[in-house]
Parts: C-alpha cells; structure tokens; sequence
C-alpha cells in the first residue's frame, strides 16, 4: 500500500473532499503527553509540551506560550533518529474509534 498523502483526510483509507457532519459529538483531551522531541522553554512552564494537556487554553490563531512550541530548526535533537523532525506522543483517557477528527 501508498503512504496517505500529508495534508489529505481519509476516511476509511480513501481521499475525501468533504467532511462529514457532525452528530454525537464527544470531545477528547489530551491526558498524558508521554514523548516529545524539543520545546521552548523549561519544563512546566510556558511553550512546553505539557501546555497540550487538557481541553485547548487558547481560542485563537498566533503565538502563545499556553500551547506546546519546539524549540526549532537549529537544535540538537534528544534523539538522531528525529533530528529535524518534531512529534509529540500523548495520551487520552479513553479509546474513541473516531470517524473524524477536528484538530484545534
């Protein structure tokens, strides 16, 4: 099988072009962030990676140091497996087969 291209959404493994109405909606936060390959500032404080837990804590588009930030281009990764690369590992409460996903 083909990779899915970045930037495209599918559903159940097919390019679609519309999403689908929403019914029954249940929101899922973050509960744990498990991994992540940098971040701006210290740990528990603004920009980190822990900023990512619980229900959004900013509304609109721009810079905030209420969400996670990594650190940027020219650092050395923990890892040289992600040098370059950026990723975030969490964690959520409960299983939710999701048909959907709207990602704020």
């Amino acid at each position: 099988g083909s990779l899915p291209t970045m930037g495209v959404l599918y559903r159940y493994g097919q390019p679609i072009t519309q999403l689908v109405p929403a019914t029954n909606q249940t929101g899922l936060w973050v509960s744990a962030v498990l991994d992540f390959s940098t971040e701006y500032a210290n740990p528990g404080g603004l920009y980190t990676a822990q900023q990512l837990l619980g229900p959004p804590k900013v509304s609109t588009y721009g810079d905030s140091g209420l969400s996670w930030c990594p650190l940027g281009v020219n650092f050395t990764s923990r890892d040289p497996q992600f040098t370059y690369t950026e990723f975030v590992t969490v964690q959520f409460a409960a299983k939710l087969y999701p048909e959907q996903m709207v990602i704020v």
